[in-house]
């Protein structure tokens, strides 16, 4: 499935947030896409195979978790302001991978690029 999807990265220019660069990555698959924020570090090159998954990381990352509080204590956050902007940021993450995957997709997606199924 992940040879189905394509990727157009834009460089947006240094990243305020890490040591790399910001870009904005349009995933397409079929008649949708979606664009979103991705920030890599000063050693990290393109690759979309990282990049989704570190998407999957954030979207299951919220999907797990029952509520915030959940999340914050599975992440040790003790900053209320800053926990919500993150899982504020996954829930967002989560919504726009299932706007381009069905739940089987994002399953069967999710399963070749992490267990190479």
């Amino acid at each position: 499935m992940f040879n189905e999807l394509s990727f157009e990265w834009e460089l947006v220019g240094k990243s305020q947030k890490c040591s790399g660069n910001e870009y904005k990555v349009t995933i397409t698959y079929g008649d949708k896409s979606y664009t979103f924020p991705f920030h890599t570090n000063y050693r990290d090159e393109k690759n979309d195979r990282e990049f989704l998954n570190c998407l999957f990381d954030d979207a299951l990352a919220y999907e797990y978790n029952l509520d915030i509080l959940d999340f914050k204590d599975e992440f040790g956050y003790e900053d209320n302001k800053e926990c919500r902007k993150v899982y504020n940021a996954c829930r967002d993450i989560s919504k726009r991978l299932h706007y381009i995957f069905n739940n089987q997709e994002f399953n069967d997606l999710y399963n070749e690029i992490t267990f190479g199924e």
